[in-house]
């Protein structure tokens, strides 16, 4: 998710891209990804476990959007490779601060690759803004959790494109404002 502008020649793993699902305008597809429904059946069950790697990957997600830098953190095997990059806390921090006004749409469902059942698939429009612009690109991104995500402890391995991001495109900021505005956590 941090990515969009760092390392895209580095990651290695290149899968056919899948066509992205027609988006709605951009207010209300981002009140979608805020859907209690979603987001109740991302949390995690009183020991901190999920159902499976595509609940996982939900709650990833939602952990990104809510910008939930320690419940992100724990949810990231050592090491981590996002990108090619060995993932830290202060890298971590580095792509909050980079994205402070970002939001995630997942334009497709979480979808485990045939070959690896411990690796999920999911597209997604990335909005932000850019000085006084906001811009946004379609993405298409796979999380690869341990072998521990069966038994319901997930901890992502590898994050990488399916579909490394073109450049941004500016888009019109008519709602934007009112949907980034949001309580700090």
């Amino acid at each position: 998710v941090c990515g969009s502008r760092r390392g895209a020649q580095a990651d290695r793993r290149q899968v056919p891209s899948h066509e992205a699902a027609r988006r709605m305008g951009a207010a209300a597809s981002h009140l979608r990804m805020a859907a209690p429904g979603m987001l109740q059946a991302t949390m995690p069950d009183a020991r901190g476990r999920v159902a499976s790697p595509l609940q996982a990957a939900a709650r990833y997600v939602a952990l990104v959007q809510r910008r939930d830098r320690s419940g992100l953190l724990d949810m990231l095997a050592q090491p981590c490779d996002l990108f090619g990059v060995a993932v830290t806390p202060d890298f971590v921090d580095g792509c909050f601060d980079e994205y402070r006004d970002m939001r995630l749409e997942v334009t497709t469902g979480f979808r485990l690759v045939p070959e690896d059942p411990n690796t999920v698939e999911f597209e997604y429009i990335k909005t932000w803004r850019e000085g006084d612009q906001w811009v946004q690109v379609e993405v298409g991104e796979f999380l690869t959790f341990t072998a521990a995500a069966q038994a319901g402890c997930p901890k992502i391995a590898r994050i990488g494109y399916t579909r490394p991001p073109p450049n941004p495109v500016p888009v019109d900021d008519d709602g934007l404002d009112c949907w980034m505005e949001q309580p700090s956590e």
